[in-house]
């Protein structure tokens, strides 16, 4: 598959705690080329900003797909909803190296959305507005 891959790790806390970059990146790197693809470099997400670095990412196109540490860090964007959405209308591959997921397009979307909404009714008292309706 020549996809060109580039990562999105985090800064922030997750549920299970703080990961290094290293690791993140590790994971990433072991998870994009076990789907035969090529790890390029990975885009960090700001402390407490965690689309600022991830908008950037978006404006560029020398890439073919993004792969996340965790999905835990869409929970983390202010509408977790959209930004699937706009990966999955750009037709990219998106992966999850923790969780390894991934989806592309329409082939395993609907059960990227259903994995989310479970993490966030563990994750919260309420799961977020966006995704409510699942």
């Amino acid at each position: 598959m020549n996809q060109k891959i580039v990562g999105y790790i985090t800064s922030n806390h997750l549920r299970d705690g703080y990961f290094p970059h290293q690791f993140q990146n590790l994971l990433i790197k072991n998870f994009v080329e076990s789907n035969n693809a090529i790890f390029l470099l990975s885009w960090t997400g700001y402390k407490d900003r965690p689309t600022l670095a991830f908008d950037s990412l978006l404006l560029e196109n020398f890439y073919s797909g993004i792969c996340f540490y965790s999905m835990e860090q869409i929970l983390q964007f202010p509408d977790p909803l959209n930004y699937l959405y706009a990966l999955k209308s750009r037709k990219i591959w998106v992966g999850f190296a923790k969780e390894s997921l991934f989806f592309h397009h329409d082939i395993g979307f609907k059960a990227v959305l259903k994995i989310l909404w479970l993490m966030s009714c563990v994750s919260q008292d309420d799961p977020p507005e966006i995704l409510e309706n699942l």
